[in-house]
């Protein structure tokens, strides 16, 4: 599903919203164990990630939230790139590190 929306500045911004089917482990609020739900990706890493009260209903989802777990608690550095920097640019940066 996209959006789009003028700003007070007469800009054109596009917005995308990436959903997700995740499944609940646990009850949690209004959802009972067992049921899945579809909701937008950044909601589902909260539920998933933080909260730990969901798992991925997608097994590529799945697998990369475990390695990001994984390398998480070996205390590895985990690096995010920035596309928008050019190549001579430091493109990467320590997002956390234990």
């Amino acid at each position: 599903m996209a959006g789009s929306y003028f700003d007070f500045c007469g800009s054109y911004h596009f917005s995308f919203i990436v959903m997700v089917e995740i499944q609940f482990t646990q009850d949690f609020a209004n959802r009972q164990e067992g049921s899945k739900w579809e909701c937008d990706s950044m909601l589902a890493s909260q539920l998933v990630n933080i909260d730990q009260v969901a798992v991925y209903t997608n097994k590529d989802m799945q697998d990369y939230s475990n390695s990001l777990k994984a390398k998480e608690e070996a205390g590895a550095e985990i690096v995010v790139e920035d596309p928008e920097k050019s190549e001579s640019e430091t493109s990467a940066q320590v997002v956390k590190k234990k």
